[in-house]
């Protein structure tokens, strides 16, 4: 006979009742391990996403943390679902989980042409031919949550709910204004008195004025992203969107092959084939489906609500936040490389391992220095401008980068290259700086950053 797990559930006029959870083997984990995360460019790329890397002083990895927290919730390591878009990722998916108990069978590459909500579809499908009657808990892979009393109790009310047929969105209560400010919302009626509330609206991130309403209201919880549902629940109820955007993806490859015929004509050679296909793949989007979209269809969807700490760290500042910082200067540093630092204070300092970094009087700032496709590559901003390393993020995903240096919103900044020519340096946001990276011992590669201001003044 399967172990029940029975939890304590505080109901609304304070008394305690006991409510028994589901059976845990009913319970899959599904995370979308795609994407190149721009925001964080030169920590992430698309050869090495930033689920992938590296997040706190243990040296553990976003997707090892993520996977760890549902494991201590109870999770069997053959139910946690792990969706890539390509090779390397499905490589470091099964080189960073193997050790977890993540089954390599469960680990689900998928065409890079699918967005979030169209790979959470995908998930569910491959979740149900493992277990029909799966309850899906679906995560993103880059979020800094405590998984303490609160957290688990408000994922296991969602599980019951889901058992039910319920898909309900895991919510949590905030005081902090800039991080009501910056994420979506789930609003329900103020005389909801139920465990999990119904859904009535969403407001994504709102203004200064709304945002304050909200962080006053009753009625409302920050909306974290993790979803919970019975695979059959979304398949039925997301039935017709889905086959709306499949038809959408035909008829789009129809018209690409007409298009390409009337170029190449109908007999081609395998080389011509061959780019043809490419063509065609470019112009389909996948199932295109957008989460706000998705959400809609669901006829009672609920909200699960906690109070515990939670964070997005999609952004350089995001993520300084949640990282321990040193005593004396307010740095935060990780990576698994070397650093140097004088006259530095409240600065994120990612560096990888074989690397050495010497920092000299940056203050409130983001470095990232990395080995991204066999290629040297240093980004350092003004913390105050870090969303607009997004820019630079994409470019470099799209491999269009083949300069030494980029700058954004940044003026008489150098790269001072020695015998490290393949570097590549971006500077956001920042007057009067230089880089100079150089060959090290043992194979380490040093590189100095400083304000051109300390540099005379040393």
């Amino acid at each position: 006979m399967m172990a029940i797990d029975k939890i304590k559930v505080q109901d609304n006029n304070g008394v305690e009742q006991e409510a028994v959870a589901l059976i845990l083997f009913k319970v899959f984990v599904l995370i979308i391990a795609g994407g190149i995360g721009s925001r964080l460019a030169g920590i992430g790329s698309i050869f090495k996403p930033k689920q992938f890397t590296i997040c706190n002083e243990a040296g553990e990895t976003w997707i090892q943390v993520t996977v760890k927290r549902y494991l201590e919730l109870g999770v069997d390591p053959k139910n946690i679902i792990v969706i890539t878009t390509n090779d390397s990722q499905t490589q470091l998916a099964q080189d960073q989980l193997l050790g977890l108990g993540v089954l390599s069978t469960r680990i689900y590459q998928i065409a890079d042409n699918y967005d979030y909500a169209g790979a959470m579809v995908k998930g569910a499908e491959f979740i149900k031919k493992i277990n029909k009657d799966a309850i899906a808990v679906n995560t993103p892979s880059d979020q800094y949550v405590v998984a303490d009393d609160n957290f688990k109790l408000a994922v296991r009310r969602a599980i019951l709910a889901a058992s039910n047929g319920i898909p309900t969105l895991i919510g949590v209560r905030t005081t902090d204004l800039n991080l009501v400010k910056g994420c979506g919302h789930a609003i329900y009626r103020p005389d909801d008195l139920g465990e999990t509330k119904k859904v009535v609206g969403f407001v994504e991130k709102p203004d200064d004025e709304r945002a304050q309403e909200l962080l006053e209201s009753e009625n409302s919880a920050l909306n974290t992203g993790i979803n919970v549902w019975k695979v059959e629940t979304l398949l039925e109820q997301a039935g017709a969107l889905i086959a709306k955007k499949r038809a959408e993806d035909l008829e789009r490859v129809s018209d690409a092959i007409i298009k390409k015929e009337s170029v190449y004509g109908k007999t081609v050679t395998r080389s011509q084939a061959v780019k043809i296909d490419r063509e065609i793949m470019k112009e389909v989007k996948g199932w295109s489906i957008g989460t706000d979209e998705l959400m809609s269809v669901f006829k009672n969807l609920q909200v699960s609500i906690g109070v515990f700490p939670w964070a997005d760290c999609g952004t350089y500042d995001s993520l300084y936040k949640i990282l321990r910082k040193s005593a004396d200067h307010k740095n935060a540093i990780i990576g698994g490389g070397r650093v140097q630092n004088l006259y530095c204070t409240k600065n994120l300092l990612y560096v990888a391992k074989n690397y050495l970094v010497k920092v000299y009087g940056l203050s409130n700032s983001f470095v990232a220095v990395n080995s991204i496709n066999n290629r040297t590559v240093v980004v350092v901003g003004d913390m105050n401008h870090c969303q607009l390393v997004k820019e630079f993020g994409e470019k470099m995903g799209d491999d269009l980068l083949s300069t030494r240096s980029y700058t954004i919103e940044s003026k008489n900044c150098q790269v001072q290259l020695t015998e490290v020519e393949d570097a590549l340096v971006c500077f956001v946001g920042l007057d009067n700086h230089f880089v100079s990276p150089v060959k090290g011992e043992n194979g380490e590669i040093v590189v100095t950053i400083s304000n051109n201001s300390y540099s005379k003044a040393r």
